[in-house]
């Protein structure tokens, strides 16, 4: 049975129905086992299904495959073969949510310039990979790379694919030009291939026909299928110290480093990983390219911290700096653990305004929000960073950041823009409310921070198109630079700043939010606990300018 998804995300089938963040297709389900990465699922189909022609008994032999499935598939020879690419072919493409999936995927620009800046060395090393074959694999004239007659090994297949690809995919057609590659200049490369395409068409032939299901029968399939009994096991010996029944993480590292998935660690041995998810699904990944790291546990002295309502939240529901926090919170399942304690302040007495200073003073000598106290030590943290800092550091579950330092010092940079964005915005409601009030009110002051703003807002766009903010799947949880911006932006509409005209990206991004518990939960019309409608005088004033 077979499952057709979408090119490029969202696969809400895999994230959603699943709870699967791996970032790439395909992937394999038998029964409850669901193996991620061709090389696991190679591995697996082998292992239960493979003729006398893929068994490499002999342990040379495997060596020779696993450097194959190394340099092939998982090393330089796939995205040279992919710089190969004719972008200027195919409407496919050129398709923006195309480009725009591969650049996220990759965390670099992925378009035309940059396909066309990579071809010549690409056509070059292509051109070194075929020579490779035609010299010395292939060189006696053998039917298949280890010797044998009797068709094709798992070897050949590791070794085939992107050779195979960029000579005869009908997608590849006219991206690999012949006075470089050819049947004339590699002839025993191209009988090779085309010996390879003939055993798979035959097989194919011989095959059952695939039934075809949607991706609701999928998951329900899958989720249905019977438990079976699954030992744990893990390296004693392994450097990563881990242990059956821990917590881990696992992700990509050469690419789609951004997705994670979590669970609790299954097996573990010198080339494989499998955890167990949400789901009950046991997720098979290799261990070549992939890190596995163990969820921190929170320590002794910081759990009595995040004991429920042991912290207190000092807050006012129209503080964006107030919601960034408590949105990161319910990001990290810390919601529950924090009492909230709702005032208002203001930089000078004002009544109405101003009517809790002194009391948030105790807990922030500079009485501003928000404020958090846990109640271990009575001592406040603050500020909105500060607080996000604290919030990871008590957390047992983290983010999906990305392996990349640039990115990540990227991420913390537009968290610090966020910020400053939504310092812009509160000097104008003062400067609109209280200064105004008082004869003082000073146009060019706003202007400036309007101009601020929508700067801001400018380099928020320009970071969506290049990935630095990306869509997130339903069960990653967003670091606290995603969430402040987001909540930056949610400020923008309460405020009635139109931010949308000339920024599709930044529309796109934000429209994942929207929909995104953490932010439908701390609208300022709703109580952050209950959800239930809750009218707050205070900020229907500051809203409507009073």
């Amino acid at each position: 049975m077979s499952q057709i998804q979408p090119a490029w995300l969202p696969r809400p089938d895999i994230t959603d129905g699943l709870h699967i963040n791996y970032r790439r297709i395909p992937i394999l389900a038998i029964g409850r086992d669901v193996y991620c990465d061709s090389r696991a699922i190679l591995d697996a189909l082998e292992q239960r299904y493979g003729k006398s022609s893929f068994k490499l008994n002999d342990p040379a032999k495997h060596g020779i495959r696993k450097l194959f499935e190394s340099h092939c598939m998982h090393g330089g020879t796939f995205w040279h073969a992919a710089s190969l690419l004719p972008m200027w072919e195919k409407p496919f493409l050129q398709d923006p949510k195309f480009l725009d999936d591969r650049s996220k995927l990759l965390g670099r620009p992925f378009d035309r310039e940059a396909v066309m800046q990579a071809r010549p060395e690409g056509l070059a090393h292509m051109r070194m990979a075929y020579e490779l074959m035609e010299t010395t694999f292939l060189a006696d004239g053998r039917r298949w790379i280890l010797g044998n007659d009797e068709g094709p090994s798992l070897v050949d297949i590791d070794a085939v694919y992107p050779l195979q690809w960029i000579v005869r995919d009908q997608l590849m057609q006219g991206g690999t030009p012949e006075e470089f590659i050819s049947a004339k200049r590699f002839p025993k490369t191209f009988a090779w291939i085309d010996r390879f395409l003939a055993a798979v068409g035959d097989a194919q032939s011989r095959a059952p026909e695939t039934t075809k299901l949607s991706g609701e029968e999928a998951v329900s399939k899958i989720l249905g299928a019977a438990e079976t009994v699954f030992e744990g096991y893990v390296d004693a010996d392994d450097p990563l110290g881990l242990r059956v029944n821990d917590t881990a993480r696992v992700k990509a590292t050469d690419y789609a480093s951004t997705h994670s998935d979590s669970g609790k660690l299954l097996r573990l041995t010198v080339d494989q990983v499998c955890i167990l998810n949400d789901k009950n699904l046991r997720l098979h990944f290799p261990r070549w390219n992939f890190s596995i790291q163990k969820v921190k546990e929170v320590s002794d002295e910081m759990t009595k911290y995040s004991d429920p309502q042991k912290m207190r939240l000092i807050y006012h529901p129209m503080s964006p700096n107030s919601r960034k926090v408590y949105m990161f919170a319910i990001e990290l399942g810390l919601d529950q653990n924090i009492a909230l304690d709702t005032v208002v302040v203001a930089p000078i007495p004002y009544p109405g305004w101003s009517d809790n200073n002194e009391e948030v003073s105790k807990f922030n000598p500079v009485a501003k929000i928000p404020a958090l106290v846990p109640a271990a030590h009575g001592d406040g943290i603050y500020d909105s960073r500060t607080i996000t800092d604290f919030l990871l550091e008590i957390s047992a579950t983290r983010p999906s950041e990305s392996a990349d330092n640039k990115q990540r010092w990227r991420l913390k940079t537009l968290h610090a823009l966020a910020d400053a964005m939504l310092d812009a915005f509160v000097l104008i409601v003062y400067e609109n409310k209280i200064r105004a009030e008082n004869g003082i009110k000073f146009d060019v002051w706003i202007a400036g921070q309007t101009e601020k703003i929508n700067r801001s807002l400018s380099q928020f766009e320009m970071e969506a198109e290049r990935g630095t903010l990306r869509t997130l799947g339903a069960q990653e949880i967003a670091t606290a630079a995603d969430v402040a911006v987001a909540a930056a932006l949610g400020f923008s509409d309460i405020m009635k700043h139109e931010w949308r005209t000339g920024r599709p990206k930044l529309v796109e991004w934000f429209s994942g939010w929207e929909r995104r518990d953490a932010f439908v939960r701390t609208r300022p019309e709703v109580d952050w606990k209950s959800g239930e409608a809750s009218v707050d005088a205070f900020a229907a004033k500051v809203v409507a300018g009073k």
